[in-house]
């Protein structure tokens, strides 16, 4: 499949290209297609994760909390945030984002409706999708692309629905989701422009299982001094984004930990490299602020504890504060 992007002129020294970003993409996929192959061939489970998801639902199931879980899991909430930036021009005061991360659709989709109920009602500038929409790691994606087939109508934006993809996602999602509307980001970024006055929305390619990412690729050709949002799927990419000068950070794949203990929190992220304060919420890094969505659906064991699954909506202000 061909790159899905084209370069544009940057600055020395030169990013890789999208062709050679793409190409280790398509390397990387066949590599876990074949490691998926030999684990099912031997009776296991198509990746570890699945593994600890059958001992903590075993374990749930034996105290008789499961149920609860399960319940917890499909009961998203609306989540607002404010962030001052110095740089944001007047003109773009108050512009929002829709994120929605890890949906990680699946047979049965429980959660549509109530993510549908949430987002009724609100009408964002832009909304990003960060990445992991099918639910394995391997197989086809006619289940993601069903659901959001379903989930694109209450989607209504002013500026467009954009996106990056995670570590469960393959390249052959990437058209049927294009067909549908939705703008992908990988290693790119766009302009939107309001009132003579701009921000940038950039985004990269997995950087967790696929290592297939450029920032310096993904900024390239914005101006300094403008405002630059950046989706990552993981968290990790934290340091990365402080020094591009990155303004923003939208992240997912941690699920916040999706079961969370009271004073402790989560004990598991699946992001080790990544800073534990950017694994979750609203974080600053550097002079980066992020948002680690607890996404929307979940892996390894369908349930959720003190981690509600979320849609969150993030308000753009001028200013020199945090809100």
């Amino acid at each position: 499949m061909a790159s899905p992007q084209h370069d544009k002129t940057c600055a020395n020294p030169e990013p890789p290209t999208h062709a050679e970003l793409w190409k280790k993409r398509l390397a990387r996929e066949a590599c876990q297609e074949r490691r998926v192959r030999l684990r099912v061939a031997k009776g296991l489970p198509e990746h570890p994760n699945f593994d600890e998801g059958t001992a903590i639902t075993a374990a749930l199931k034996a105290v008789g909390l499961y149920r609860r879980g399960r319940c917890n899991a499909v009961r998203p909430v609306l989540r607002e945030v404010e962030i001052r930036f110095p740089n944001l021009p007047s003109s773009l005061d108050g512009f929002t984002l829709l994120q929605l991360s890890d949906l990680h659709f699946h047979d049965g989709l429980e959660w549509i409706g109530p993510v549908v109920e949430c987002a009724r009602g609100v009408e964002p500038d832009v909304c990003v999708l960060t990445g992991d929409y099918r639910y394995y790691h391997s197989g086809p994606c006619d289940v993601a692309v069903d659901g959001m087939r379903r989930l694109l109508p209450a989607l209504r934006t002013r500026e467009g629905v954009y996106a990056i993809l995670g570590n469960h996602d393959p390249s052959s999602i990437v058209e049927p989701y294009r067909k549908m509307g939705i703008r992908w980001l990988i290693n790119a970024n766009e302009e939107i422009r309001r009132n003579g006055h701009s921000l940038y929305l950039a985004g990269i390619d997995d950087n967790h299982a696929y290592c297939s990412h450029s920032i310096p690729r993904a900024v390239c050709g914005i101006p300094g001094g403008a405002v630059r949002i950046l989706l990552a799927h993981s968290p990790a990419v934290a340091d990365e984004a402080s020094q591009a000068g990155i303004d923003l950070c939208l992240c997912g794949h941690t699920h916040a930990g999706q079961i969370r203990f009271p004073l402790v929190g989560g004990l598991v992220f699946n992001a080790p490299s990544a800073p534990r304060h950017v694994c979750a919420g609203l974080w600053r890094h550097g002079k980066t602020w992020g948002y680690t969505s607890a996404g929307i659906g979940s892996t390894a064991s369908p349930v959720r504890f003190n981690c509600p699954p979320e849609v969150v909506l993030i308000r753009l202000k001028s200013g020199d504060t945090a809100g």
